[in-house]
């Protein structure tokens, strides 16, 4: 592959793909490249998972699957693993600045110092102290033509402790996703969701993509992308597996749609708020 990383030393051979295309096109085009990395979107990688185990189809010689993009919800590694066989690597990432913080082997997210300065501010523009949560602002130290100097990313992430892995960059516990995507709860307070893939798999094995948005009524609009209508059972589970990520039991508006397209550039996410 001619790209910028083999002018400066030897790469193996490497394929791209528009990840724009089918999942099913996708799936067969991965398994029939028997890749060592896959590197995608977690929100696409969920997707690609959840067909591979209907269809029994799965790539071969697979070494790591890299997401990056979005935030990896939890339960997305398991199912890589039961999947594919294969761990998962999440990286903080932005389109501006580049990787921000890898993933190491103990799961945490270290803070690539020599590339750029993440900072994590609380409401009073602090320094988040290791377990606190606060807004994420990021500095360029190489783009000498176009600076970027204290750029708010719109995200969330939560300060972490030294990492036993021995590596001596910050670390971040987590990234938590982007502020404007916190749903309200009827008492006020604002929530960041969290949903397990693992429980909406479980109640729903045919679903392709789903997306929630909270109504001015505070209902939950969830809209589905499935190979089958939902039947009642299954409408209860998701909502169960929603309510435990949202951390409230809400009303659900289950609504079956063909696709969902989010604006060009824009990141996809399975929460967006009304």
């Amino acid at each position: 592959m001619a790209d910028g990383w083999s002018e400066v030393f030897p790469t193996g051979p490497g394929h791209t793909i528009d990840l724009r295309r089918p999942a099913k096109e996708i799936l067969e085009r991965i398994c029939a490249l028997s890749p060592a990395y896959v590197s995608i979107w977690p929100g696409l990688l969920g997707e690609l998972l959840r067909l591979s185990a209907r269809r029994g189809l799965r790539p071969a010689g697979l070494r790591q699957v890299m997401t990056y993009g979005e935030t990896a919800p939890p339960g997305l590694a398991a199912l890589c693993a039961a999947a594919w066989g294969a761990p998962l690597s999440d990286t903080s990432s932005c389109e501006e600045v580049g990787p921000l913080a890898p993933t190491c082997p103990e799961g945490r997210l270290h803070i690539q110092s020599e590339h750029a300065i993440v900072e994590v501010l609380d409401d009073a523009d602090r320094t988040c102290a290791a377990g606190e949560t606060g807004r994420v602002v990021v500095t360029n130290l190489h783009n000498f033509a176009m600076p970027t100097i204290r750029m708010k990313l719109g995200d969330l992430a939560t300060v972490g402790p030294p990492c036993p892995c021995g590596r001596g960059l910050p670390v971040l516990a987590r990234i938590e996703g982007p502020a404007r995507d916190l749903p309200t709860l009827p008492d006020g307070l604002r929530v960041m969701p969290s949903f397990d893939e693992r429980l909406i798999t479980a109640a729903a094995p045919l679903l392709r993509r789903y997306q929630l948005a909270q109504q001015a009524n505070g209902r939950i609009a969830v809209s589905l992308v499935a190979d089958a209508p939902l039947i009642p059972a299954q409408q209860e589970m998701l909502a169960a597996a929603f309510d435990a990520g949202l951390g409230h039991r809400f009303e659900h508006e289950f609504r079956a749609v063909p696709a969902i397209v989010g604006k060009p550039g824009a990141k996809s996410r399975p929460w967006v708020a009304r």
